[in-house]
């Protein structure tokens, strides 16, 4: 059976109250300033999903032909097909608006009785679909924390490293920044290299190509001659046998 509705509505309530949907914070290591992004819960997008579905599916119902088929001409006998319609129509809003959307905060796809029977000592089996999607975003929260905290670190090393090379590596009068770019020119250098050598070889695969398709040419000129003086040789034959036949 489906619970009643004043019992959903305070279940899904407190469900709410206890569990509050988090927020993902995101430290931005570059600019060293806390800045937030907020994000919709995932437990919001399955409500958004399973109503939008809902909704969908009503709309495919025609109540008028549900009526037609299920009474055809005795309507008349029971208040008529616009009664009938309404009152259809009022049941099936309440489903997809209310009741489904209740039962769903409440049990997720496990029906009220499959809750109850649960044994399980697991605590996560007993979470409420909320709660269970909660500690996802939660659990993806503190990996962007995280990642922050590590992008941030990696950053003051690399600032240490570069201030160290400064001061004792590199010579007089020579920065980080004429190292790297030098390091640049040479890369640029050595990729103008590797494609001068790629063009070369691909210049040389369509010389190779070129010079086959000439060989094949003349090949073929050579057997189209062959053929066309095997033609002369048998039309003169044949102009042999008739002059002696005539």
């Amino acid at each position: 059976m489906m619970p009643n509705e004043s019992n959903t509505g305070e279940s899904s309530n407190s469900v709410d109250r206890k569990n509050p949907s988090p927020s993902v914070t995101v430290k931005n290591s570059n600019t060293n300033a806390a800045a937030f992004t907020s994000i919709t819960s995932t437990y919001e997008n399955y409500l958004a999903l399973t109503e939008k579905a809902l909704q969908k599916s009503r709309e495919s119902l025609d109540t008028r032909t549900l009526i037609q088929l299920a009474y055809g001409d005795d309507t008349a006998h029971i208040g008529g097909s616009d009664m009938l319609i309404g009152i259809l129509d009022g049941v099936l809003e309440k489903i997809v608006k209310e009741t489904v959307l209740q039962e769903v905060k409440r049990y997720g796809t496990s029906s009220p009785k499959q809750q109850q029977q649960e044994q399980d000592d697991d605590a996560t089996a007993r979470m409420t679909p909320q709660q269970r999607l909660n500690k996802i975003d939660q659990a993806v929260l503190d990996v962007i924390e995280w990642e922050a905290r590590r992008d941030q670190i990696e950053g003051l090393d690399v600032k240490s490293a570069r201030d160290a090379l400064n001061k004792n590596l590199l010579p007089e009068g020579v920065s980080m920044e004429d190292m790297i770019t030098y390091r640049e020119h040479e890369q640029r250098l050595k990729a103008r290299t590797a494609l001068q050598q790629e063009l070369q070889r691909i210049e040389k695969e369509i010389s190779v190509l070129k010079e086959t398709r000439t060989k094949k040419q003349d090949n073929l000129r050579q057997q189209l001659g062959q053929v066309e003086k095997v033609e002369r040789e048998l039309e003169a034959s044949a102009n042999v046998v008739a002059m002696v036949t005539t």
